[in-house]
C-alpha cells in the first residue's frame, strides 16, 4: 500500500462509524481523560457493584423468610439497582 493512501471503507460501515473524536477515545466534552483515571472509575466501580450486590443478597435473603415469591421480584431490583447506583457513585467519587 502507497504511503497516504487510506484503505477504503464500505459504505454501510463508513455510515455507521462514530465520528473521529480529535481528543482521543477518552474524551468528555473539552477534556480527555487520563488511563490511571479510567482505571480508578473502573476500580470503585468494581467495588461498589460488589458490595451494593451483597446487600441486595441479603436484602432478598431477608425477604424470602417473610415470602419466598417476593424475594427473587425483591433481589432483581435491587441487582439493578446497585448497578446504576454504583456507576452513579463511582463517576461522582472519581
Amino acid at each position: 500500500m502507497e504511503a497516504g493512501r487510506r484503505t477504503p471503507i464500505p459504505f454501510f460501515t463508513q455510515r455507521f462509524l462514530a465520528p473521529r473524536c480529535p481528543m482521543g477515545p477518552y474524551a468528555w466534552g473539552d477534556k480527555a481523560i487520563a488511563g490511571f483515571d479510567v482505571m480508578r472509575l473502573l476500580v470503585f466501580y468494581i467495588v461498589f457493584v460488589a458490595v451494593g450486590q451483597g446487600i441486595a443478597y441479603l436484602l432478598g435473603r431477608a425477604v424470602e423468610h417473610w415470602s419466598e415469591a417476593a424475594s427473587l421480584p425483591v433481589f432483581l431490583t435491587c441487582f439493578f439497582f446497585m448497578l446504576w447506583g454504583a456507576w452513579r457513585l463511582a463517576v461522582r467519587v472519581t
